[in-house]
Parts: structure tokens; C-alpha cells; sequence
């Protein structure tokens, strides 16, 4: 399974009241038509793999993504454009 860190988490949170979602709204963590992982707003489905913050959901994986993220950490890192959610491998130890 994907482990979310805390800070991921409290950033996720962030991004759905800036963007004035509806509590039903989550992050969706998936890949992009070049492969790469994208981010979008969705609902959540039930077959869905989902991480909550605070009580609330916000990020959800689908089940052909969430196999492939195993072994993974979603964290955040700080550079000059702002904070920037990352997805490291656990071996990495970053």
C-alpha cells in the first residue's frame, strides 16, 4: 500500500479549500496519457483505495494504480514554485 505522510495528507486537505470543493470531492492519484502521475478532483468510487485527513477523505487511488504504488510514500517537498507533492520509493529514504 501507498503511505501517505502526514504533511501529503494536510496538503491535500489544503488544496480542497482552496479550491472550494464539496466535502464529496477528493483527489485522484493517477497516471497520465504519457505515464506520469497526474492529480485531478473526483468523487470517490467504490472500489477506490482511500487516505482521509482529519475525517475527511482526500486523496483516492483506483485499483490499477494503488498495486503499482506499493512500496511508495506520497510526501511533500518544498521548492521555489511552492510545495510540491512527491512520490519517492521507500528506499530512497528521502
Amino acid at each position: 500500500m501507498l503511505t501517505v505522510t502526514e504533511t501529503a495528507s494536510s496538503h491535500l486537505a489544503k488544496l480542497l479549500v482552496q479550491a472550494a470543493t464539496p466535502e464529496d470531492i477528493v483527489v485522484r492519484l493517477e497516471r497520465g496519457a504519457t505515464g506520469d502521475l497526474t492529480l485531478r478532483f473526483d468523487y470517490v468510487l467504490p472500489d477506490d483505495t482511500t487516505f482521509a485527513h482529519k475525517d475527511r477523505a482526500v486523496l483516492v487511488l483506483g485499483p490499477q494504480i494503488a498495486p503499482m504504488l506499493t512500496g511508495n510514500t506520497l510526501d511533500v517537498r518544498d521548492d521555489e514554485e511552492g510545495p510540491q507533492l512527491i512520490v519517492r520509493r521507500q528506499e530512497d529514504g528521502k
